[in-house]
Protein backbone atom coordinates (compact mmCIF):
# COMPACT_ATOMS: atom_id res chain seq x y z
CA UNK A 1 0.00 0.00 0.00
CA UNK A 2 1.55 3.32 -1.08
CA UNK A 3 2.12 5.64 1.42
CA UNK A 4 -0.18 8.42 2.55
CA UNK A 5 2.00 12.15 2.54
CA UNK A 6 0.25 15.58 2.95
CA UNK A 7 1.33 18.32 0.87
CA UNK A 8 1.79 20.59 3.40
CA UNK A 9 2.12 21.08 7.00
CA UNK A 10 -1.22 22.55 7.22
CA UNK A 11 -2.91 19.77 5.62
CA UNK A 12 -1.40 17.39 8.15
CA UNK A 13 -2.51 19.39 11.38
CA UNK A 14 -6.28 19.96 10.54
CA UNK A 15 -6.37 15.71 9.65
CA UNK A 16 -4.92 15.45 12.96
CA UNK A 17 -7.64 17.96 14.39
CA UNK A 18 -10.44 16.26 12.70
CA UNK A 19 -9.56 12.88 13.80
CA UNK A 20 -9.45 14.06 17.73
CA UNK A 21 -12.73 15.99 17.06
CA UNK A 22 -13.77 12.65 16.00
CA UNK A 23 -13.31 11.36 19.34
CA UNK A 24 -16.51 12.95 21.30
CA UNK A 25 -18.59 10.82 18.14
CA UNK A 26 -16.80 7.37 19.59
CA UNK A 27 -17.21 8.09 23.62
CA UNK A 28 -20.82 9.29 23.74
CA UNK A 29 -22.27 7.44 20.08
CA UNK A 30 -20.71 3.94 20.61
CA UNK A 31 -20.04 3.50 24.46
CA UNK A 32 -16.64 4.13 24.57
CA UNK A 33 -17.39 6.67 27.79
CA UNK A 34 -17.19 3.52 29.98
CA UNK A 35 -13.74 3.58 29.33
CA UNK A 36 -12.48 6.57 31.06
CA UNK A 37 -14.39 5.13 34.50
CA UNK A 38 -13.73 2.82 36.69
CA UNK A 39 -16.01 1.37 39.60
CA UNK A 40 -14.95 0.98 43.12
CA UNK A 41 -17.10 0.39 46.19
CA UNK A 42 -20.20 0.95 43.39
CA UNK A 43 -19.37 4.44 42.73
CA UNK A 44 -17.69 5.42 39.31
CA UNK A 45 -14.20 6.67 39.57
CA UNK A 46 -12.54 8.84 36.79
CA UNK A 47 -9.82 7.06 35.77
CA UNK A 48 -6.62 8.74 36.08
CA UNK A 49 -5.03 10.20 32.89
CA UNK A 50 -2.46 7.51 32.56
CA UNK A 51 -5.04 5.06 32.15
CA UNK A 52 -7.00 7.10 30.18
CA UNK A 53 -4.36 7.35 27.83
CA UNK A 54 -4.29 3.85 26.81
CA UNK A 55 -8.25 4.23 26.41
CA UNK A 56 -7.75 7.09 23.92
CA UNK A 57 -4.79 5.62 21.92
CA UNK A 58 -7.40 2.64 21.10
CA UNK A 59 -10.03 4.32 19.62
CA UNK A 60 -7.63 6.58 17.61
CA UNK A 61 -5.30 3.90 16.16
CA UNK A 62 -7.57 2.88 13.21
CA UNK A 63 -8.14 6.04 12.35
CA UNK A 64 -4.57 7.21 12.59
CA UNK A 65 -3.17 4.22 10.67
CA UNK A 66 -6.48 5.15 8.05
CA UNK A 67 -4.41 8.71 7.61
CA UNK A 68 -1.43 7.42 7.21
CA UNK A 69 0.01 9.23 10.37
CA UNK A 70 1.98 7.02 13.62
CA UNK A 71 0.96 7.54 17.11
CA UNK A 72 4.14 7.17 19.37
CA UNK A 73 2.94 7.36 23.04
CA UNK A 74 5.37 8.66 25.54
CA UNK A 75 6.90 8.00 28.54
CA UNK A 76 4.93 9.57 31.06
CA UNK A 77 7.18 12.44 33.17
CA UNK A 78 8.08 12.36 36.97
CA UNK A 79 5.22 15.02 37.18
CA UNK A 80 2.46 12.36 35.73
CA UNK A 81 2.28 14.44 32.73
CA UNK A 82 0.15 12.19 29.65
CA UNK A 83 1.59 12.73 26.06
CA UNK A 84 1.61 11.16 22.79
CA UNK A 85 3.06 12.05 19.72
CA UNK A 86 1.75 11.76 16.15
CA UNK A 87 3.50 12.42 13.04
CA UNK A 88 3.32 11.99 8.96
CA UNK A 89 5.07 12.62 6.05
CA UNK A 90 5.16 16.13 4.41
CA UNK A 91 5.94 16.57 0.58
CA UNK A 92 9.42 18.04 0.48
CA UNK A 93 9.45 18.37 4.14
CA UNK A 94 9.78 14.61 5.57
CA UNK A 95 8.51 13.45 9.09
CA UNK A 96 6.33 16.04 10.95
CA UNK A 97 4.17 15.88 14.10
CA UNK A 98 1.87 17.59 16.55
CA UNK A 99 1.94 17.02 20.47
CA UNK A 100 -1.25 15.93 22.03
CA UNK A 101 -1.30 16.48 25.83
CA UNK A 102 -4.27 14.99 27.95
CA UNK A 103 -5.25 16.12 31.23
CA UNK A 104 -8.42 16.12 33.30
CA UNK A 105 -10.55 18.64 33.73
CA UNK A 106 -10.62 18.24 37.77
CA UNK A 107 -6.83 18.32 37.94
CA UNK A 108 -5.04 20.66 39.80
CA UNK A 109 -2.26 20.56 36.72
CA UNK A 110 -4.76 21.63 34.39
CA UNK A 111 -4.19 25.30 34.04
CA UNK A 112 -0.03 24.42 34.26
CA UNK A 113 -0.45 22.01 31.76
CA UNK A 114 -1.95 24.40 29.22
CA UNK A 115 0.35 27.43 29.48
CA UNK A 116 3.46 25.59 30.58
CA UNK A 117 3.91 22.02 29.99
CA UNK A 118 2.16 21.89 26.22
CA UNK A 119 4.56 24.76 24.99
CA UNK A 120 7.91 23.05 26.58
CA UNK A 121 6.44 19.37 25.07
CA UNK A 122 5.88 21.16 21.73
CA UNK A 123 9.38 22.93 22.04
CA UNK A 124 11.01 19.59 23.09
CA UNK A 125 9.77 17.98 19.95
CA UNK A 126 10.07 20.45 17.38
CA UNK A 127 6.14 20.11 16.54
CA UNK A 128 4.12 21.48 14.24
CA UNK A 129 1.36 22.29 16.73
CA UNK A 130 0.23 21.10 19.85
CA UNK A 131 -3.42 20.08 21.37
CA UNK A 132 -4.65 20.30 24.94
CA UNK A 133 -6.91 17.50 25.51
CA UNK A 134 -9.16 17.98 28.44
CA UNK A 135 -11.30 15.30 29.91
CA UNK A 136 -14.38 16.43 31.74
CA UNK A 137 -15.86 13.90 33.95
CA UNK A 138 -18.61 15.54 35.47
CA UNK A 139 -22.39 14.53 35.44
CA UNK A 140 -25.96 15.17 37.44
CA UNK A 141 -25.08 11.37 38.15
CA UNK A 142 -21.57 11.25 38.85
CA UNK A 143 -20.69 14.80 40.18
CA UNK A 144 -16.94 15.11 39.95
CA UNK A 145 -15.50 18.72 40.47
CA UNK A 146 -18.20 21.41 41.15
CA UNK A 147 -16.21 24.16 39.78
CA UNK A 148 -17.36 23.77 36.64
CA UNK A 149 -21.08 23.30 35.77
CA UNK A 150 -20.40 21.96 31.87
CA UNK A 151 -17.73 20.35 29.46
CA UNK A 152 -16.90 24.07 28.11
CA UNK A 153 -16.57 25.91 31.27
CA UNK A 154 -12.82 24.55 31.64
CA UNK A 155 -12.27 25.24 27.96
CA UNK A 156 -13.47 28.71 28.46
CA UNK A 157 -11.03 29.33 31.92
CA UNK A 158 -8.45 28.10 29.82
CA UNK A 159 -9.22 30.63 27.10
CA UNK A 160 -9.30 33.70 29.26
CA UNK A 161 -5.81 32.18 30.83
CA UNK A 162 -4.57 32.49 27.23
CA UNK A 163 -5.27 35.92 26.35
CA UNK A 164 -4.23 37.37 29.73
CA UNK A 165 -0.93 35.48 29.72
CA UNK A 166 -0.40 36.92 25.74
CA UNK A 167 -1.70 40.69 27.37
CA UNK A 168 0.81 40.02 30.12
CA UNK A 169 3.48 39.54 28.24
CA UNK A 170 2.60 42.29 25.20
CA UNK A 171 2.64 44.54 28.38
CA UNK A 172 5.84 44.41 29.04
CA UNK A 173 6.62 45.71 25.39
CA UNK A 174 4.68 48.48 26.23
CA UNK A 175 6.08 49.41 30.22
CA UNK A 176 9.60 49.49 28.28
CA UNK A 177 8.69 52.16 25.82
CA UNK A 178 7.16 54.39 28.09
CA UNK A 179 10.12 53.72 30.39
CA UNK A 180 12.42 55.01 27.22
CA UNK A 181 13.74 51.01 27.57
CA UNK A 182 15.42 49.96 24.50
CA UNK A 183 13.76 46.87 24.06
CA UNK A 184 12.84 43.92 21.54
CA UNK A 185 9.60 41.67 21.13
CA UNK A 186 9.62 38.19 20.68
CA UNK A 187 6.63 37.95 18.52
CA UNK A 188 3.93 35.26 19.10
CA UNK A 189 0.97 37.03 17.67
CA UNK A 190 0.47 39.70 15.37
CA UNK A 191 0.18 42.52 17.95
CA UNK A 192 4.25 42.52 18.57
CA UNK A 193 5.04 43.35 15.37
CA UNK A 194 1.94 46.00 15.14
CA UNK A 195 3.23 47.52 18.07
CA UNK A 196 7.24 48.24 16.91
CA UNK A 197 6.10 49.71 14.16
CA UNK A 198 3.16 51.78 15.45
CA UNK A 199 6.66 53.41 17.32
CA UNK A 200 8.73 53.11 14.12
CA UNK A 201 10.89 50.07 15.12
CA UNK A 202 9.55 47.74 12.81
CA UNK A 203 12.55 45.89 12.98
CA UNK A 204 12.97 45.02 16.77
CA UNK A 205 10.07 42.52 16.27
CA UNK A 206 11.21 39.16 15.69
CA UNK A 207 9.78 35.88 14.54
CA UNK A 208 9.83 32.45 15.81
CA UNK A 209 12.51 31.54 13.00
CA UNK A 210 14.91 34.16 14.69
CA UNK A 211 14.73 32.84 17.81
CA UNK A 212 18.46 32.05 19.00
CA UNK A 213 20.88 33.30 20.77
CA UNK A 214 23.03 35.19 18.62
CA UNK A 215 20.21 37.02 16.63
CA UNK A 216 18.72 37.98 20.10
CA UNK A 217 21.68 38.67 21.77
CA UNK A 218 22.95 41.30 18.35
CA UNK A 219 19.61 42.62 18.22
CA UNK A 220 19.60 44.06 22.18
CA UNK A 221 23.04 45.21 21.60
CA UNK A 222 21.52 47.45 18.59
CA UNK A 223 18.69 48.54 20.19
CA UNK A 224 20.50 49.88 23.17
CA UNK A 225 23.40 51.53 21.07
CA UNK A 226 20.63 53.35 19.35
CA UNK A 227 18.59 53.99 22.17
CA UNK A 228 14.52 55.12 21.81
CA UNK A 229 13.19 58.26 20.25
CA UNK A 230 9.94 58.78 22.62
CA UNK A 231 6.54 59.68 21.59
CA UNK A 232 5.17 61.33 24.05
CA UNK A 233 1.59 61.82 22.74
CA UNK A 234 1.38 58.42 20.86
CA UNK A 235 2.77 56.67 24.61
CA UNK A 236 -0.34 58.56 26.44
CA UNK A 237 -2.45 56.79 23.68
CA UNK A 238 -1.28 53.41 24.69
CA UNK A 239 -3.18 54.00 28.54
CA UNK A 240 -6.25 55.24 26.86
Amino acid sequence: EDKIIYENEQELIKNVQNIISSLNNVIYTFGGIKSFWNTENKKKIPKIETDAQDALCLMLADKLTKAGLDMHKEEVTPAGNVDFYISGHVKDIGQCGVCIEVKNAHSDKLEDGYLKQLPEYVKRKNALYGIYLVLYFNSDKYPVYKKYTNSLDPIDELNILKTSTKYEQHLKNIVAYSLRVPAIGLTWNQEVPLFYESIHYPNRAYSVEDWNAETIVNALEKAINEGVIYDEVYAMALYD
